[in-house]
């Protein structure tokens, strides 16, 4: 058990009961982190083996287990996709993986960032998104700098179960995510 899911456990969960000042009937109601997605996007709308499978590999080395295609559901020619054409790999983290990579992107990529600012306050009670424009700042990346030159962001998405924006921001607090500003009033 990693020490961030121990502190979700031990700490915040009792913070968000006491200090949200709502009435949780259930402990099914407690704000808690379901999933965390990850998003290389092909860089130009390159789909050729040499272009995808590093953003596979990225995915892989981060999230510690498969990563997959995204292809595209309809084709755009303003965008020059073809339906079925790879538009991007994806993973997704549930349980232990989640802390992993939470743990990973908390307390050893983040404060490697050389123009970090907080992050904006969030806006939706179920999801939070941001980009993550250095991908280097995982030690592990910084072997593969050779193949993974040509990736430059990842999307990073964390999916909660909550009912406000407000709980998804004291939630993110308490993980020691930094966000910017106060929590928003809902």
């Amino acid at each position: 058990m990693y020490l961030i899911e121990k502190h979700y456990q031990n700490l915040v969960q009792d913070d968000l009961i006491l200090s949200q000042g709502q009435a949780y009937t259930n402990p099914h109601q407690i704000p808690r982190m379901k999933k965390v997605n990850l998003l290389c996007p092909n860089e130009g709308g390159k789909t050729g083996w040499k272009d995808v499978l590093p953003t596979l590999g990225l995915l892989d080395f981060l999230g510690l287990q498969k990563a997959y295609l995204v292809r595209s559901k309809k084709s755009s020619p303003h965008l020059q996709i073809s339906k079925g054409e790879v538009v991007a790999s994806k993973q997704s983290l549930r349980g232990q993986h989640m802390y992993t990579f939470l743990h990973k992107l908390i307390f050893e990529a983040m404060p490697k960032l050389r123009n970090f600012s907080p992050l904006p306050i969030p806006k939706h009670p179920n999801t939070y998104s941001f980009q993550l424009q250095e991908i280097f700042a995982f030690d592990e990346l910084t072997s593969l700098y050779i193949s993974l030159e040509k990736i430059s962001t990842l999307h990073i998405d964390f999916n909660i179960q909550s009912t406000t924006s407000s709980e998804v921001h004291y939630l993110l607090q308490s993980l020691q995510v930094c966000i910017e500003g106060k929590s928003p009033k809902n």
